[in-house]
């Protein structure tokens, strides 16, 4: 059963993750292919956690999804009853689930990636030039 409906604040930070990645995966790839300088993101682990958790936290309910065993009755005719605890794997510990935490946490860190030397020149196992009069060591198609 859902816990909690659309958060923006979730969508809004985590769209905003998923562009540091790719616009450093895109620097990174200029870099190599076009010999241009860029910079990366470097993004915290706890940012994301929080990025994730920090909304359904401030929400007041810690998970999306919830499933549990029904009681059961046991030889003396007693129903057991429910304990629930929220653990498994990409589920923050109970003491990281404080809204103090959570806001406490830094930007992403950009990286400056300078031109290296093997950068300068593309290498392409292509046969064909771009133009037929582009020189021997310009990028090939």
């Amino acid at each position: 059963m859902s816990l909690t409906h659309t958060l923006p604040d979730q969508d809004i930070e985590t769209a905003f993750l998923i562009h540091c990645a790719v616009s450093s995966l895109w620097n990174v790839a200029r870099r190599r292919y076009t010999g241009q300088a860029g910079e990366v993101s470097i993004v915290e682990a706890a940012a994301v956690r929080a990025a994730i958790y920090g909304p359904v936290v401030a929400e007041g309910s810690v998970i999306r999804t919830l499933s549990h065993e029904l009681t059961k009755k046991d030889l003396q005719g007693e129903f057991s009853g429910i304990n629930m605890r929220m653990t498994g794997p990409g589920l923050p510990n109970e003491d990281d689930r404080d809204s103090e935490y959570l806001d406490d946490r830094s930007p992403p860190r950009r990286v400056v990636l300078p031109v290296r030397q093997q950068d300068k020149q593309v290498i392409s196992t292509s046969r064909r030039k771009l133009l037929p009069f582009s020189p021997n060591w310009s990028s090939r198609v």
